[in-house]
C-alpha cells in the first residue's frame, strides 16, 4: 500500500466526509500553512486575505459553514468576524476540494501530495 493509498484509508471518500483544509490563522505567506483539518459535513474550506498598513496581507485559512460562506456573495465580510479594529478583507474565498484553500487568488485546487497529508496525520 502507498502513502496514497494510506491517506485515502485514514480520511475516507470525500463525499462521505467534509474536506480537508489548511487551517491558519494570521500567516503572512498563504503558501507557510502546513496545518490540515478535517471539516466536519456541511463545511467548505476558507481562505481570506487582510491589508496591513505597509502594503502587506496577512492571511487566515480553515472550515467554515456553507452556509455562512457562499462564493457567490458580493460581500466579503461575514458576521463571524467584526470589522472593528481591523480593516475589511482583500479577497475571500470559499471552496470545496480537499486542500483548496492554499491561496485566496488561486481558483484551482492545490497540488499537495498525499505524503504530506500522511505525514502530518500520522501518530
Amino acid at each position: 500500500m502507498n502513502q496514497c493509498d494510506t491517506a485515502l484509508t485514514r480520511f475516507g471518500i470525500q463525499g462521505s466526509r467534509g474536506p480537508l483544509c489548511y487551517e491558519c490563522e494570521h500567516i503572512g505567506n498563504p503558501t507557510d500553512c502546513s496545518t490540515i483539518q478535517q471539516c466536519a459535513i456541511g463545511q467548505v474550506c476558507q481562505v481570506t486575505e487582510f491589508p496591513l498598513i505597509n502594503n502587506d496581507r496577512y492571511y487566515s485559512k480553515g472550515c467554515k459553514s456553507k452556509d455562512l460562506c457562499s462564493s457567490s456573495s458580493s460581500s466579503l465580510w461575514t458576521p463571524d468576524h467584526p470589522i472593528v479594529g481591523r480593516s475589511a478583507p482583500t479577497c475571500s474565498r470559499c471552496c470545496e476540494q480537499d486542500l483548496c484553500n492554499l491561496n485566496c487568488a488561486d481558483n484551482t485546487h492545490s497540488q499537495t501530495p498525499a505524503s504530506k497529508i500522511y505525514i502530518l496525520y500520522r501518530k
